[in-house]
């Protein structure tokens, strides 16, 4: 029973990520080249759809750029990581329903 309670969850969190993939890039927009924080002119870089660190924790830096896969995955990754976060800490999200 529980291999597939988890094997419902990590498919849960991917359908998440995949609605929530194509929201976060129509409203965060995606840079390849990376840019400036707007409120200090310099730290944190940010690359792709707001990605201030890559997926192994260096962070972004000026004159950084990356293809368009790369952002994709760099903003499932962030997706992912915040989702978990989220579920740790909300009670009763794995009853919430987003398919």
């Amino acid at each position: 029973m529980a291999a597939v309670t988890a094997a419902a969850s990590v498919t849960d969190r991917f359908n998440a990520v995949a609605l929530a993939l194509p929201l976060v890039q129509q409203f965060e927009g995606c840079q390849l080249s990376a840019y400036p924080d707007p409120e200090t002119g310099a730290e944190p870089w940010t690359v792709g759809s707001g990605s201030t660190s890559y997926a192994e924790g260096t962070p972004v830096q000026a004159g950084d750029t990356i293809g368009q896969e790369q952002a994709d995955v760099l903003l499932a990754g962030r997706l992912e990581r915040d989702g978990a976060w989220l579920a740790e800490r909300i009670p009763g999200w794995a009853a919430l329903s987003y398919h």
